[in-house]
C-alpha cells in the first residue's frame, strides 16, 4: 500500500490528494489510520525485544514511516487529526501510568511526551488556514439539517438509511449547495438524526464501553501489546468520525473489528504460552 502511494505521489501532479488503492482519499485514510497503529506497535515490540533481528526491525521501522507518509499524502484532515489524536491519547495514558520516581527518569519521559504533544498541536494550528476548504461551511449546514431532523423525530429518528430521502424531501437549507448527499459527515449527527435518542444512547454506550475496556486492559498491565494499537485505532476512527462517516462506514467497521478480533485472540495465544511455560518448568 505504501509503495503504491509513493508511486502515485511521484507520477501524479504535485498537490494531488492520494486515494491509493481505494476510490477516495478519505476512505484510504481510514484504511491507513486503522492499520498503521498496529504496524507501529509491532515495530516498537521488535525494537525492544532482546532477541530481535536487525533486518526485521528495519523493515518494521520503514513500514511505519512509509505508512505515516501515506496518511499525510491523502490530505485527509479527519484522518490525520484522528491518527495523531490517538497518539496523544496514548501518551497521556502512559503519563498517567508512570510512577514519578526520585531518579528523574519518569519526569524526563513525561516532559518528552508533553513536548511532543505541544509540537503536534502547535504544528496543526499553525497550518489551520491552509487546511480550510471551500465546503467546510457546507458541513455546518448538514449538521444543522440533521439537528432539525432530530427535532421532528426525537425518540427514533428518521430511520436507518433514510437520511438522504429526508434531507432531499424537507431539510435542505436554502444556503446549502450539496443536495445529493447520503450522510451529514458526523457520526453523532448520523445517529441522532437516524436513530434518535435511543440510537444515540446506544452509540455512546458502545463508545464508552470500548474505551473503558481497552483502558482497563492497558492499565491492568496486560502483556498483549496490541491493546495499545486497538485503542489508538479506535480513538483515530472516532475523531475522524466527527467530520466523516467514521465507524458507521461498513468498510471501516470491517477493518476495525477484524483487527480487534486479532487483538482479543492474542490473549488466548499469550495464555497458552504461559501455561506451556509453567508445565515445562514443572517437568
Amino acid at each position: 500500500m505504501s509503495g503504491y502511494t509513493l508511486y502515485l505521489v511521484v507520477t501524479l501532479p504535485e498537490g494531488t490528494r492520494i486515494s491509493g488503492t481505494l476510490s477516495h482519499p478519505n476512505l484510504y485514510a481510514v484504511l491507513v489510520e486503522l492499520i498503521l497503529p498496529y504496524v507501529i506497535c509491532i515495530a516498537l515490540i521488535y525494537i525492544k525485544h532482546k532477541d530481535y533481528k536487525k533486518t526485521t526491525c528495519l523493515i518494521a521501522a520503514i513500514l511505519s514511516v512509509a505508512g505515516v507518509l501515506s496518511l499525510l499524502f491523502t490530505q485527509s484532515r479527519g484522518g490525520c487529526i484522528g491518527f495523531f489524536a490517538g497518539l496523544m491519547f496514548l501518551l497521556l495514558l502512559k503519563v498517567y501510568m508512570m510512577k514519578i520516581s526520585s531518579t528523574g527518569i519518569s519526569i524526563k519521559k513525561i516532559c518528552m511526551c508533553a513536548m511532543l504533544i505541544v509540537v503536534l498541536v502547535g504544528g496543526f494550528f499553525s497550518q489551520i488556514d491552509k487546511l480550510s476548504r471551500s465546503y467546510d461551511y457546507e458541513r455546518i449546514l448538514l449538521w444543522t439539517s440533521s439537528y432539525h431532523m432530530w427535532e421532528d423525530h426525537k425518540m427514533f429518528g428518521v430511520g436507518l438509511a433514510n437520511w438522504k430521502d429526508a434531507y432531499e424531501e424537507k431539510y435542505i437549507l436554502p444556503a446549502a449547495k450539496e443536495h445529493d448527499l447520503t450522510m451529514p459527515h458526523n457520526v453523532f449527527m448520523i445517529f441522532l438524526s437516524q436513530t434518535g435518542i435511543i440510537g444515540t444512547f446506544g452509540y455512546l454506550v458502545f463508545l464508552i464501553g470500548i474505551m473503558v475496556f481497552l483502558i482497563k486492559k492497558i492499565i491492568g498491565g496486560s502483556s498483549n501489546y496490541l491493546y495499545y494499537a486497538m485503542l489508538w485505532a479506535f480513538v483515530a476512527i472516532t475523531v475522524h468520525g466527527l467530520v466523516d462517516s467514521g465507524i458507521t462506514n461498513k468498510f471501516a467497521l470491517k477493518v476495525f473489528f477484524s483487527y480487534a478480533g486479532i487483538t482479543l485472540a492474542m490473549d488466548r495465544v499469550i495464555d497458552e504460552e504461559k501455561n506451556y511455560q509453567v508445565l515445562r518448568e514443572a517437568k
